[in-house]
This record gives C-alpha cells, structure tokens and sequence, in this order.
C-alpha cells in the first residue's frame, strides 16, 4: 500500500511544481488543465487511501 501512495505523492509534487512555476503563462492552457485534473485526481486518491486505511 505504501508504494501506490509514493507514487501518488511525486505524481502530484510534479505536477504541483509545473503549475505553481508556470503562473506567468508560460505553459499551454490545455497544458495548465491536464496538470489541474492529474493534482485534483491525486487529492481525490489520497482522501480515498486515508479513509480506507483508518
């Protein structure tokens, strides 16, 4: 269970860091949305882990 879990922590560490360095507009708008859907995914995954771990 704990490497799913990792796996999701780097997925959404990256893309986390390609949203919140690409704020000038740097990046493509459909780009900035895919990243959006992959961090708002992982969130929606990890609440899913904890209430099942608990």
């Amino acid at each position: 269970m704990a490497i799913p879990f990792l796996i999701l922590l780097l997925l959404f560490a990256i893309s986390y860091i390609f949203l919140v360095k690409n704020q000038k507009g740097n990046i493509n708008e459909t780009y900035k949305k895919v990243l959006l859907i992959i961090n708002i995914f992982c969130v929606l995954l990890f609440l899913f882990y904890i209430f099942t771990a608990a």
